[in-house]
């Protein structure tokens, strides 16, 4: 299936919704680059530049955008095409919180990849295995149950900055990507400046990779003590992270105490329990950003509110209050979630979810689903849309 043949029905309905969406913009438009994604173009449009709010909504209803962006810089002339050109006047700081960077993600399988035949009607739960007739295409698939592991990232990714780096929660905006995570923009005017290497001391301090925990001799044999939350920087995090997993009431109170520990408390602990868990302090310590992002001075940020054009769903502005209790749910994330449609598949496909909702096909035919299931399923090119009810 072409990208034209099957970008009707999803332009029109993508441009029904931008024809009444509130995009979430920045209040310096005229100093940010727009980008976007046609439905019929495998590239991008970029260096445009607006005054208003209403030029930008009214070009992107004329433009239909498959994905959408603004720049997370500021810039003297934003429409420039050479970026030297441009006038770089600061950035905001971003971090990128990616599903399949997540240790718990890849380990208990949630994120997969199948391949795709179009030629043969064949999709294999083995990317690896590429069809001998075609060589078709991979298709990411990310189980909802890990976007609780990703919101769990970011949870912890606003507490570094609030707590350890110190930035007013005014400053952070946190929204859900559409896709496979969050994104996270610091728009705090002090470090608009920073430049790339700053940026990255930045991104390794909140990752913190291979940290290393000594051991004590505690009855003859060297055991590591879990850090405790009054230890502040990477070991509080540690701490925090184990007080999610951790239900022993003597490891809570210690992990818990404040001051001198007294002796008691060490000798009451379960010896071979703290063996067990000392092995995953460096893994509780680390936290998942993408560097390369936290970096980039002149990254593309996907607008909240757009709809994200491979999955279908909202970029969504998450408030930092609900983080930690997000409902993921298709009425919160897709502006079709209360309609349906029918959808023509020409494969047999596993149970899968898109949010709260799950669904399988058997094989060639015609289905009646949920409008954002037959939007998600056309978007993937696994089938097309034949008629909204």
């Amino acid at each position: 299936m072409s990208r034209q043949e099957k970008s009707s029905v999803l332009k029109d309905l993508f441009r029904e919704y931008y024809e009444k969406a509130e995009l979430d913009l920045p209040s310096d438009i005229e100093f940010r680059e727009f980008a976007y994604q046609p439905f019929d173009s495998e590239s991008y449009v970029r260096h445009l530049s607006f005054r208003t709010y209403d030029e930008v909504k009214n070009f992107f209803i004329q433009h239909v955008p498959l994905h959408l962006y603004f720049s997370s810089a500021t810039y003297l002339s934003p429409a420039a095409e050479d970026m030297e050109l441009k006038g770089w006047r600061g950035s905001d700081l971003l971090f990128d919180i990616d599903s399949d960077h997540i240790k718990k993600c890849v380990e208990n399988k949630l994120v997969k990849k199948f391949r795709l035949c179009p030629e043969c009607e064949v999709l294999s739960e083995e990317p690896e295995n590429e069809c001998p007739q075609c060589s078709g295409e991979t298709i990411d698939y990310i189980d909802p149950e890990c976007l609780k592991y990703a919101e769990e990232v970011a949870l912890d990714v606003v507490d570094i900055l609030v707590e350890e780096i110190g930035i007013d929660k005014r400053f952070i905006t946190v929204s859900f990507s559409g896709n496979r995570g969050f994104h996270i923009r610091v728009t705090d005017e002090r470090l608009r400046s920073l430049d790339r290497d700053s940026r990255r001391i930045i991104a390794g301090f909140i990752k913190a990779s291979n940290m290393h925990f000594p051991a004590i001799k505690i009855d003859e044999k060297y055991l590591v003590l879990p850090p405790r939350v009054i230890d502040g920087g990477v070991r509080r995090r540690v701490a925090n992270r184990l007080l999610r997993q951790i239900i022993e009431p003597e490891l809570r109170e210690y992990i818990l105490s404040s001051g001198h520990v007294k002796k008691d408390l060490i000798k009451r602990i379960d010896k071979d329990l703290l063996q067990r868990y000392s092995k995953y302090y460096s893994d509780y310590a680390e936290t998942p950003i993408d560097e390369m992002v936290t970096m980039d001075i002149s990254r593309l940020v996907r607008i909240p509110n757009s709809i994200n054009g491979k999955s279908g769903l909202l970029t969504k502005k998450i408030d930092l209050n609900e983080l930690g209790d997000i409902e993921f749910v298709l009425e919160k994330f897709s502006p079709f979630h209360d309609r349906t449609a029918v959808i023509e598949v020409r494969y047999k496909l596993p149970k899968i979810r898109l949010l709260d909702e799950e669904f399988k096909t058997s094989g060639r035919g015609l289905y009646h689903v949920r409008l954002p299931v037959a939007i998600y399923l056309e978007l993937k090119n696994i089938g097309r849309i034949k008629k909204i009810l």
